[in-house]
């Protein structure tokens, strides 16, 4: 019948089933991604290997480490106290840190840009960049003179895509003999492909006294520089206080005339930094790549170097302020850097003065209330390169970790290599061999005794496959690499929850 409504059933969703079905969604994941970490990451993974003394020799000792294979997959382990266990992990801990590029110049200062604009010579210059409908053209006029006066300026920006950056003054200098200096004028580009008059650090810094290193210590916020001596100033620790995006720049920096074209400033500065730390007259920060694990459980840590190559401990506190400062009894020579490794406590310091093949020495130091508690000084050699060192809780006895390598072959099919690699057709498989770090070398000693270890072992990854397909892939492609994929956690990372 017409208008006539049948009946339906409806269907009851209730509230606690659909809690259910993700619940059971939710173990099926958890399920899914531990059967995956079982397969791929044994609970034999990294195993213990003793060779000699007792394990009951690891009492007092916490050694951590980490692998991670991919950016989605790793394993964890520690051996505290003797007992190993492995932990896999599906996501890896994100760098606290962010990207930073920095760069300084000698520019001619804006006081001086009209006299050296003047007897300035250059010509016209023009180029493409690009390819196929991206392709673009650039042309211009560049000038080239010659100037005693200059002043050395470092930009600092972060290259996140944001293009936040801070530039600052490191004070002028006047050279024994005359510096070339270079402009462009970039008719498409005036913001950022024209500039006055300046010249970059690589090509003058052996010849040009006076300037000032700058080099990046801390990549999180706030970003912590350090600046060398020069131009007459003392070394310090500077912080960046704030940075500038691109439209606050172009507000912030006047033009300047280069040959009658108004092009930006390249020496006004922008941003702020601020001196936080100071160092002695004649003092510098000791020669070394990377600061990061330089850290103790409340602050951080540096080595300075005086004159005569004495190296001193510097102590910061969380606001990089010192809190003291005493030497070590240690000299540096020349050619010999400073490494800093992870310590397996929050309130000890390891780190190694060795020369370019990495033979020196190494150092242990634990730390209480600001003053060193016990030091130990040990040798090490480029065959066994050191991975960490501490005490043990009672600090009766030292453990010192080493990589172990060994050279392991396989066969790479031929017809991979003369399609890959383009090398030429083999009758057969070619064996290829790469240097491996497959484990550490753990011994534990007296502390008042090294010649002898009390205990001896060995930590196995027990992943000669993934080292196989690593071994497999360089044959292919014939690239020769060491093959190292484990690393040591510092103990402060785990005290700050910076790692799992």
């Amino acid at each position: 019948m017409k208008g006539e409504r049948k009946m339906k059933h409806k269907k009851v969703v209730r509230p606690y089933s659909v809690c259910l079905a993700s619940l059971a969604a939710g173990i099926a994941v958890l399920l899914a991604g531990s059967v995956f970490l079982r397969a791929g990451y044994p609970a034999d993974a990294v195993v213990l290997q003793v060779q000699t003394g007792d394990t009951s020799q690891l009492q007092g000792f916490t050694l951590q480490g980490a692998w991670q294979e991919t950016i989605k997959s790793g394993i964890s382990f520690s051996l505290e106290n003797g007992s190993l266990t492995t932990v896999p992990q599906l996501q890896a801990e994100p760098d606290s840190g962010i990207a930073l590029w920095g760069q300084g110049r000698l520019c001619v200062p804006e006081e001086n840009l009209a006299e050296v604009d003047a007897q300035a010579a250059g010509g016209a210059f023009s180029g493409s960049y690009g390819a196929f409908f991206l392709r673009s053209h650039y042309e211009g006029m560049n000038f080239t003179a010659e100037t005693t006066h200059l002043e050395e300026i470092y930009a600092l920006t972060v290259t996140d895509g944001s293009d936040l950056s801070v530039r600052f003054s490191l004070g002028e200098i006047e050279t024994s003999a005359p510096v070339t200096v270079t402009a462009e004028i970039h008719t498409e580009n005036r913001v950022w492909g024209s500039f006055p008059y300046c010249t970059a650090l690589d090509g003058v810094a052996d010849t040009v006294s006076g300037i000032r290193e700058v080099q990046i210590l801390s990549a999180e916020k706030p970003v912590s520089l350090y600046v060398g001596p020069g131009n007459g100033q003392n070394a310090g620790i500077w912080q960046v206080l704030q940075l500038c995006t691109p439209e606050e720049i172009e507000q912030i920096v006047p033009d300047v005339m280069i040959h009658g074209t108004a092009v930006p400033s390249n020496t006004e500065p922008y941003g702020a930094v601020e001196e936080v730390c100071t160092l002695d007259a004649g003092e510098r920060l000791a020669p070394c790549a990377d600061w990061y694990n330089a850290r103790l459980d409340n602050g951080r840590w540096f080595l300075t170097e005086n004159g005569e190559g004495e190296l001193s401990l510097l102590l910061l506190d969380e606001n990089w302020q010192i809190l003291s400062k005493q030497l070590l009894g240690m000299k540096m020579t020349e050619g010999q850097q400073v490494t800093v490794l992870p310590s397996m406590r929050t309130n000890e310091i390891v780190f190694t003065v060795t020369d370019s093949n990495g033979a020196g020495q190494a150092s242990v130091l634990r730390m209480e209330n600001g003053k060193v508690q016990a030091q130990k000084v040990m040798t090490v050699t480029a065959e066994t390169p050191l991975l960490t060192a501490g005490f043990s809780q009672d600090g009766t006895k030292l453990m010192i970790v080493s990589e172990k390598a060994e050279d392991l072959t396989v066969l790479v099919p031929a017809a991979l290599r003369e399609q890959y690699a383009y090398t030429p057709m083999a009758e057969s498989e070619v064996p290829y061999t790469a240097d491996a770090v497959t484990g550490w070398n753990v011994q534990v000693y007296p502390v008042d005794d090294l010649s002898e270890p009390s205990f001896s072992a060995v930590l196995d990854f027990g992943v000669t496959q993934q080292w196989a397909r690593e071994i497999w892939l360089s044959g292919v492609y014939n690239v020769e690499r060491n093959i190292s994929r484990f690393e040591v956690i510092g103990a402060w990372e785990n005290a700050k929850g910076e790692h799992v």
